[in-house]
């Protein structure tokens, strides 16, 4: 999760499972933000970096649900993040992300699919691909050879005519399961990767005119 108060810090220890740290702590209950909530002891984690104070927020049934950070030297100043449903969602704070219940492969043209499970990864959807580690650790630069068409996250010294790969103005998101997600149209993805909200029909992975020649 991106902090509110601290950007670009991010909160990656996001399991549901309660902290070591509060494994042993007699929780008090907080409402933030209108909701009920278990809150557990001071994480001091991002204290000395970041003057920030963090509790660990949990339901009935001690599963964590969120965290409030607040303001080293005045904890009335404070934000609150919560878990939602989606990888997405999650770290944009934006619950209105939701699942398209499909994978990417059932957008793969067959030829697509197969050259991708010769690679044994996806290098050859990238420029095409977000993923929740592509935007908190920017895009991957992509190099194609124009001779042998080999993709490469670095330039290959075997081959001479290798050209950087543009990125597409409507990528699809994937998680790590490479499970799709659409966004909501206001999502912050858009500073990212452009305004698709007039655009209805995506073009089809892997097509010609959207790699370098």
């Amino acid at each position: 999760m991106f902090s509110i108060l601290r950007h670009p810090l991010v909160y990656k220890n996001i399991s549901s499972e309660i902290t070591e740290l509060d494994e042993d702590y007699d929780a008090s209950e907080w409402s933030y933000n209108g909701r009920n909530v278990y809150r557990g002891a001071l994480d001091s984690t991002y204290t000395k970096n970041y003057s920030l104070d963090i509790f660990w927020l949990y339901d009935d049934n001690l599963l964590r649900v969120g965290l409030a950070e607040h303001e080293s030297n005045d904890h009335s100043i404070f934000k609150v993040l919560w878990f939602y449903d989606t990888p997405f969602g999650t770290l944009l704070q934006e619950p209105e992300w939701k699942s398209m219940d499909k994978t990417i492969w059932s957008l793969l043209t067959p030829e697509a699919f197969q050259d991708t499970l010769e690679n044994k990864d996806l290098l050859l959807l990238s420029g095409k691909i977000i993923t929740p580690e592509y935007i908190i650790n920017d895009l991957p630069d992509i190099y194609e050879c124009s001779e042998c068409r080999k993709r490469s996250f670095s330039l290959n010294a075997e081959c001479k005519s290798m050209k950087k790969i543009k990125s597409s103005k409507y990528p699809y998101f994937i998680d790590s399961s490479y499970i799709l997600y659409s966004k909501p149209s206001d999502s912050k993805i858009t500073q990212l990767c452009g305004d698709d909200r007039h655009h209805h029909h995506q073009p089809k992975l892997l097509v010609e005119e959207d790699v370098p020649s």
